[in-house]
């Protein structure tokens, strides 16, 4: 499995990402820059486990524009990953069960996202 793609959004200090990712990707950057609110965020989507600890999504986690801004009344977190296989069929039968159980119908597209 290969993760292709990745989408955040309202997620910590990242107000909105969308990146492609290539066979080896490199964050880079100052302290505070969200290098490791990317890293939760692709742990959050595999393994399903939110927030610190696993325990849920805190007001902490919401990127607000402004020290006034009501988490509550954030659009909402989106964490979105893309994968794919290298070759057809490399995936164990178990981790095709689990995306099937996961997997999103996209009604604005009418397909699974």
């Amino acid at each position: 499995m290969r993760l292709t793609r990745l989408r955040i959004e309202n997620f910590r200090c990242i107000k909105y990402l969308d990146i492609e990712l290539g066979a080896t990707t490199v964050f880079i950057g100052p302290n505070n820059a969200g290098k490791t609110a990317i890293l939760d965020a692709i742990r959050i989507a595999l393994t399903r486990r939110w927030g610190q600890k696993g325990t849920g999504f805190t007001e902490y986690d919401v990127h607000l524009a402004s020290e006034s801004d009501d988490p509550k009344l954030s659009s909402g977190i989106v964490i979105e990953i893309r994968t794919e296989e290298v070759t057809a069929g490399d995936w164990p039968d178990e981790v095709q069960q689990d995306l099937t159980e996961i997997m999103q119908l996209d009604p604005a597209l009418e397909k699974v996202s």
